[in-house]
């Protein structure tokens, strides 16, 4: 595939994510992904309703795409936590590897700080 299809199967991917769209994942991940993903959806609802993933910048180099993503919502139940209804943004760092037309390992980076942050957590460096 080239770099430009390496790229729409990327932006396909978060798509489906936001859409919540089963078929979609399996059009664009391998089984094993799709799978984990799937599994998020349910989790994801009670936790984070209205979750939503805007892919921000890209980078694609051969089989890997890297993907800047905005993500935002609203704070559900989670933790252990009553509902919150507390809206939140943060950014991610995903890495995406490519084989056979189809995403087939998945990497990210979450800035969890800047999420604690905006739910009130009070952080303190230890030294």
């Amino acid at each position: 595939m080239s770099i430009e299809q390496n790229r729409d199967l990327a932006f396909k991917c978060f798509d489906a994510i936001n859409r919540q769209d089963a078929g979609g994942l399996a059009a664009v991940l391998s089984p094993k992904w799709a799978e984990e993903i799937r599994g998020w959806f349910a989790e994801a609802d009670a936790a984070w309703p209205r979750l939503w993933m805007d892919v921000v910048d890209t980078v694609a180099e051969g089989d890997r795409v890297w993907c800047r993503v905005r993500t935002s919502g609203t704070r559900g139940s989670c933790a252990g936590n009553p509902e919150a209804r507390r809206e939140w943004t943060s950014t991610s760092v995903w890495f995406l590897r490519i084989a056979d037309e189809k995403i087939v390992e998945v990497e990210w980076l979450f800035d969890e700080l800047s999420l604690m942050r905006q739910f009130g957590a009070i952080i303190t460096p230890t030294l």
